[in-house]
């Protein structure tokens, strides 16, 4: 077991919780684990941090091996089986993960999994009671082999599409038609083909994804959002009034460009929603973004006003650029277990108990050094850590394709050179 940075390494083909006596679990953002076939029980419960799993030999999570890890977003692998009681349980912002192999699934295994709106596993035969409690934001249900669909589809009234070809009395309990290429039941609308993944799993606006902008709220003012969306566009409001997202639980992510204020609980338990995008945001008031569980990107730079509670319990947040903040209110970030750090080079006055139930933060600014309180401290040296994943890998991507070109053009240089040797020896031999 390695850590390099901020990713746990592990060659083992079974991970246990002894690696918590090795590394700071604080410390892990990313994990890689291409031999492991077994999670074992309590691995990495309350890894609040970890955000990412490598492991495409995984086959058996076992009872809370990933309970309350309350950042993880991705696990990649696609041989996963089977997944005991509380295995993934309060992942609140466990958006992908392949589940085709999957044969065996215990009682509250993805319990709390409220981001979770892609359920494929085309080989599962019997789905227990209570194995998706709370987490009801289903958006696609695709399972050949599953006859009795009841207890999946209880309290998923956002649900959108679903195939499950050997069901035979399905109640749909939805604000709108189900669509789907093989149930016909009430409040089901037959179409030819179910959406791809890959287009349902898009968490940045795009103009050309057909499926994307069926589910978009795309307006140039707040009249007659409709009960469930997934991507917001506002082009021309300038003030997000109170409540008006609360609850939308299927949004993924939102484009302001000219909001200027966001009101109390303007935002309020959008679970799923990563991204917000506001460059001229100014003025955030009380509860704007309460469990926001999933947000791991907002513009703040030109905020000048925050009110306490505005981030309660966004449990994905890790750094916030604040540019132009001056004062910060207490409790400003309340149970934000990822966050690490603050970024305030224009505060006049540090307020440390701005930061409350979380783990250990940073506010970085150019006063007061050192200063302690619990488990904030104020410093003027930045923490640096690795990229933090929102929805892709955006700096390793980019890493990669220069060292593709680099390699590319290195070949080139190599071909060229050798052609020039070539061409020079043959000229030598005319002559």
């Amino acid at each position: 077991v390695t850590l390099v940075q901020n990713t746990l390494i592990c060659s083992g083909k079974s991970l246990s919780k002894v690696i918590k006596q090795k590394i700071d679990k604080n410390k892990v953002f990313y994990v890689i684990a291409p031999n492991a076939q077994l999670i074992e029980q309590d691995t990495f419960y309350e890894y609040h941090k970890l955000r990412w799993i490598y492991t495409p030999n995984l086959q058996t999570i076992k009872a809370s091996a990933f309970c309350n890890c309350f950042s993880l977003f991705q696990i990649v692998g696609d041989k996963i089986q089977t997944i005991e009681k509380s295995g993934l349980s309060g992942c609140v912002p466990l958006s992908k993960i392949s589940l085709n192999n999957l044969v065996m699934i215990e009682c509250e295994s993805l319990a709390y999994c409220v981001s979770l709106q892609i359920f494929e596993a085309n080989k599962l035969k019997a789905f227990p009671h209570h194995a998706f409690v709370q987490s009801e934001s289903l958006l696609y249900v695709n399972c050949d082999n599953l006859s009795n669909a009841d207890d999946i589809l209880e309290r998923q009234d956002r649900l959108g599409y679903i195939h499950l070809p050997l069901a035979t009395n399905i109640k749909l309990d939805t604000k709108a038609a189900v669509k789907s290429d093989v149930n016909n039941f009430e409040n089901c609308q037959l179409i030819d083909k179910m959406p791809s993944i890959e287009e349902l799993q898009e968490f940045r606006f795009n103009k050309h994804n057909k499926i994307q902008q069926e589910h978009l709220f795309n307006s140039d003012s707040l009249l007659n959002i409709p009960f469930s969306i997934r991507g917001l566009v506002l082009r021309k409001v300038e003030t997000i009034t109170e409540k008006a997202f609360e609850n939308q639980k299927q949004l993924l992510f939102a484009i302001c460009p000219v909001v200027r204020e966001v009101e109390s609980f303007a935002f309020a338990y959008c679970l799923s929603m990563r991204r917000f995008i506001a460059k001229n945001l100014e003025i955030i008031q009380r509860y704007a973004f309460k469990h926001c569980m999933s947000l791991t990107e907002i513009t703040a730079q030109n905020v000048t006003s925050c009110e306490s509670n505005s981030f309660e319990c966004c449990h994905s947040l890790v750094e916030l650029n604040f540019n132009k903040l001056e004062t910060i209110p207490d409790k400003l970030f309340y149970y934000c277990k990822a966050l690490i750090q603050l970024n305030c080079p224009n505060l006049k006055e540090v307020n440390l108990k701005a930061i409350n139930s979380c783990s250990e933060v940073q506010i970085t600014s150019p006063i007061h050094n050192d200063l302690k309180y619990n488990s904030v401290v104020a410093s003027t040296k930045k923490i640096r850590f690795q990229e933090v994943l929102v929805d892709r890998f955006r700096e390793r991507d980019n890493l990669i394709k220069t060292v593709q070109r680099s390699h590319q053009l290195a070949k080139t240089r190599n071909h060229s050179f050798k052609t020039m040797k070539r061409v020079q020896q043959e000229s030598k031999n005319v002559h």
